[in-house]
């Protein structure tokens, strides 16, 4: 049957089937969301859109990439939205949810009435709505125009006090030069290298397009579950080292993204990924994660 998300005590928001999966829930456009598709019409319903698509990221100069994961998708799950309403358009999305207004890259949550929007117009008002269905998909560029307006793939990573869209340590000093959506792009490295390449010659053919069923992709999961690892640490500092290790790591996986085009050795470095998704588990840093399964009618 259908599912409700509402808030609980301290903010966070939670389906009524909450299985203790302890990440960020609310990560995705609604489901009445339309995105522009190469072979299937410039308002095509979100639920339509499916991994290997190609969706229009850049409506200026009419760029379109392929959908390569989804990062989570729920077909009948209400939720509660950020609805902004512009002239001529409204785009819904959750409230942590990365969309560009005035020239910035800032959460839905802090846009208000009189900014301006990718499509030229201003928001004209600001309401919450709900909704059936949650997708959140993915682009190399991790970019996507949903109604007409451009907004990011991904989602802020922390939440709590401040709307810094940047990342904040323990001792609340912000990393001004580490914006939430630069860090998120770069996790999602490894997952756009494997997925460019034919993972059927290492039995993982399903791995890509795994989140077009209901749930978070694991690779999604995975990430959260760091991130609250990194922010549970006793200090800053530890906060820091750790942080500037992942996202060394993370740099290779984007120069290796720029210069490697052959299949056999994306196979080879998605082989490696998940090795290290493995190592990751096995070490306890990511107990108990799972792709969240939602049931539907």
């Amino acid at each position: 049957g259908r599912k409700r998300r509402h808030d609980d005590d301290d903010g966070s928001r939670r389906s009524d089937n909450d299985d203790g999966l302890d990440v960020f829930d609310d990560v995705c456009f609604s489901g009445a969301s339309t995105v522009h598709v190469q072979g299937k019409g410039s308002f095509t319903p979100i639920s339509e859109l499916r991994v290997g698509d190609h969706v229009l990221v850049d409506a200026k100069q009419h760029i379109f990439e392929p959908v390569y994961a989804f990062a989570h998708r729920e077909i009948s799950t209400l939720t509660t939205f950020v609805q902004l309403q512009t002239k001529s358009t409204s785009l819904e999305l959750s409230d942590e949810h990365f969309v560009f207004a005035n020239n910035k890259l800032v959460r839905a949550s802090d846009v208000h009435v009189g900014d301006d929007l990718s499509n030229d117009e201003k928001v004209m008002e600001i309401v919450r709505v709900d909704r059936e269905g949650l997708y959140a998909p993915l682009t190399p560029s991790g970019k996507i125009v949903v109604d007409g307006i451009l907004a990011s793939s991904y989602v802020a990573i922390q939440k709590g006090e401040g709307s810094s869209a940047f990342f904040r340590l323990k001792n609340g000093m912000e990393l001004w030069f580490l914006h939430q959506g630069d860090v998120v792009h770069k996790w999602f490295a490894p997952l756009r290298l494997l997925c460019r390449g034919d993972m059927s010659l290492i039995g993982m053919s399903g791995y890509c397009d795994a989140g077009e069923k209901d749930g978070m992709h694991e690779y999604a999961v995975l990430g959260l579950k760091l991130s609250s690892y990194v922010e549970g640490q006793s200090s800053s500092l530890l906060q820091l080292m750790m942080l500037l290790m992942i996202l060394l790591v993370l740099g290779s996986f984007m120069v290796l993204e720029s210069l490697v085009h052959d299949t056999p050795v994306l196979v080879l470095i998605g082989g490696m990924c998940l090795l290290l998704l493995g190592m990751l588990k096995r070490k306890g840093i990511v107990d108990g994660v799972v792709v969240k399964k939602i049931k539907t009618a």
